[in-house]
């Protein structure tokens, strides 16, 4: 069972000097699957390869979708559209996926989001690559280990089929019982008539909780296990290093969710916070978590 820590992590812009963060040794572990832009020169272009954790200089267009190929993970393509119709499993973090039964298209893993995007031609994947590309010093750069030689590669790449794996996630109710017209709520639409066949009007799998009397919560729906008291709030790679090593109610295994897996805890009964707290309605089921409005 997966397990999470909550709530959202606030994000903070971050380059040049990771070391006031984490450790030298550590430092490859937390940027594995990341994408480096080396902004004390010209923006070069690293990847560092999540397998061992080293960097390879993406170079021009050409050379970063070869190199990206080389370093891709060959998978199925049903499999593949079952983890972009539900959520990208954590080992796929900062991995290039190949569908090996479509042409070979290359998808990339953002460590970040955990979404997956579309490496299309050599300049649409460099794009793709410096768009979500992460500013670094020179000295912080060379604390990574260069690259060997690219592995060796045939007319095939490798299918990785885990038999874990199922191709469908149980994907949450959003809870919204409104309907709205283009400027204010209405009464929901009937078949045939004009906005019908809103959110409201479709009931999916509802929103279930357990709460385990140890200060976890269990989503009945996705599986997923949550700390029930959010804490104090920090950045995302303060979140990383807690998660790592972290024991809670008798586990080791917790780690930061991602969007996908934060957002399945929305509940769009929820009213905007924006003017007076006091009449607020959260969108997060706070009878099960803990929850305050932020400054």
């Amino acid at each position: 069972m997966l397990r999470t820590l909550l709530p959202i992590l606030f994000l903070a812009f971050i380059h040049l000097g990771f070391a006031g963060m984490v450790s030298a040794a550590n430092l490859s572990q937390t940027l594995s699957g990341r994408i480096l832009l080396q902004v004390e020169e010209n923006g070069e272009a690293w990847y560092v390869y999540p397998d061992d954790q080293n960097r390879y200089f993406l170079g021009r267009p050409a050379d970063a979708f070869n190199i990206m190929r080389s370093l891709g993970l060959g998978i199925a393509h049903n499999e593949l559209v079952g983890y972009q119709n539900g959520y990208f499993p954590s080992r796929l973090a900062g991995q290039i996926l190949l569908d090996v039964e479509q042409n070979g298209e290359a998808y990339y893993i953002n460590p970040i989001d955990m979404n997956d995007y579309y490496l299309g031609r050599p300049a649409d994947a460099f794009n793709v690559m410096r768009e979500l590309g992460l500013g670094i010093s020179n000295a912080d750069l060379g604390t990574l280990q260069t690259e060997g030689a690219l592995p060796e590669t045939t007319s095939t790449p490798t299918v990785e089929v885990s038999p874990e794996v199922t191709l469908s996630t149980g994907v949450v109710d959003t809870n919204q019982s409104k309907c709205y017209g283009t400027s204010s709520q209405m009464s929901c639409p009937s078949s045939g008539q004009s906005y019908y066949g809103q959110d409201a009007q479709y009931a999916g799998a509802q929103p279930s909780y357990t709460e385990n009397g140890d200060g976890t919560v269990t989503d009945n729906v996705t599986g997923l296990m949550w700390i029930q008291d959010p804490g104090e709030k920090v950045n995302y790679y303060t979140g990383i290093a807690q998660a790592n090593g972290y024991t809670f109610a008798g586990y080791s295994d917790w780690r930061v969710p991602t969007i996908k897996e934060l957002y399945s805890l929305m509940d769009f009964t929820g009213t905007d916070p924006s003017g007076d707290e006091r009449g607020a309605v959260p969108f997060l089921n706070d009878d099960v978590f803990v929850f305050e409005y932020g400054d």
